[in-house]
Formats: C-alpha cells, structure tokens, sequence
C-alpha cells in the first residue's frame, strides 16, 4: 500500500521541486541563530500562481452610467416643474444650476463615469441631459397651462411666463454640467 503521506526531502536537499518536474535552486538564507524564525522570500503557494496577463482595460459607454445620470435630470426636472408652479423666479436659477451640476456628477463620479474619457464627448453629454432637463420642465409647465385651459403656444407661453430666464435657467444648467464633466 502507499503511504498517503507527502515525503519530506533530506536536510542536504538545496532544491526545491518546481511545477514542471524540474528543480529549481533554493535560495541561499543564513541559518536562524538562537530562538529566531526563519521568514521566506516568497510565500510557499507562489509557485502555484501562473502569472498575471495584463489585460487592457476595453470600456464602452456604459448605458447604465448614463441613464443613472438621466433618472439625476429627470428628478431635477421634477423639482424644477413643481417649484415652478409657485413662481420663484430667481430661485428656479439656483434649481437649474444644482439640477445641472448633480446630472454631471451622476455622469462623471457614479459607475465609473459611465465610460465617457474627459473631453468634448462627455462635456457634450453632460450638457445635454442637464439642459435638456430644464427645457423638459419648462414645456411641461406649458403642457400643464394648455390642460388648465390655456391658448397660448409654447415660445408666447414661455416668453410671457419665464421670459429671458428661461433660457439662462437651461444655459446654466448646461454650463454647468459641462464644467463639471470636462
């Protein structure tokens, strides 16, 4: 019968059995004086370990990134709806602004920057979504004037209603986001 026992080599043995069947040299280290313990240079199992193949790291853009950075706008936009119904003019400029900068910060910072590189692309992208937002709230604010009985069109709406700052409200937002994301 064998012995399911592993055989140990004699103490003259200065080789160690490599993965291949071959011996290789055993690193010269000075005999442990006293009650000292001898460390190795390397940990036992590392010669199991085939080595590592740097694998380039091949990203596409990720739709998940993106529309976590879309559902950011879309709440923005939320916000920006409602608080529009209660004319705070110069507030709804902050709203925008704060909608612009989180949907950068959802695109560039959460799921490793949805596989947008720094540059125009994503400065592109970030602006879009953030302006895009804003222009969302305010033509649902029409949509929701026209269902109350409303008879103006969306530009004599958006005009008599926001005036000038609806157009700095999504060119804020835009900016912003495309500050952030470049």
């Amino acid at each position: 019968m064998d012995d399911p026992t592993p055989v140990k080599p004699a103490p003259s043995d200065t080789s160690l059995p490599a993965r291949s069947g071959t011996s290789v040299p055993a690193p010269s280290v000075p005999a442990p004086s006293g009650g000292e313990r001898r460390r190795l240079d390397v940990a036992p199992g590392t010669r199991y370990i085939a080595p590592a193949v740097a694998a380039p790291l091949a990203r596409g853009v990720s739709a998940r990134g993106i529309g976590i950075a879309a559902l950011v706008a879309a709440v923005g936009s939320a916000v920006f709806f409602i608080l529009g119904q209660l004319d705070l003019g110069a507030g709804l400029l902050a709203v925008a602004a704060f909608t612009g900068w989180m949907t950068s910060v959802a695109l560039v910072d959460l799921d490793g920057g949805a596989g947008l590189r720094p540059g125009p692309r994503r400065i592109a992208m970030a602006a879009a979504l953030a302006g895009g937002a804003i222009l969302a709230a305010i033509l649902l604010d029409w949509a929701w004037a026209i269902a109350q009985g409303g008879v103006l069109g969306p530009l004599a709406y958006i005009g008599e209603r926001y005036g000038p700052a609806a157009l700095l409200d999504v060119a804020i937002a835009g900016f912003l986001a495309g500050l952030h994301a470049r």
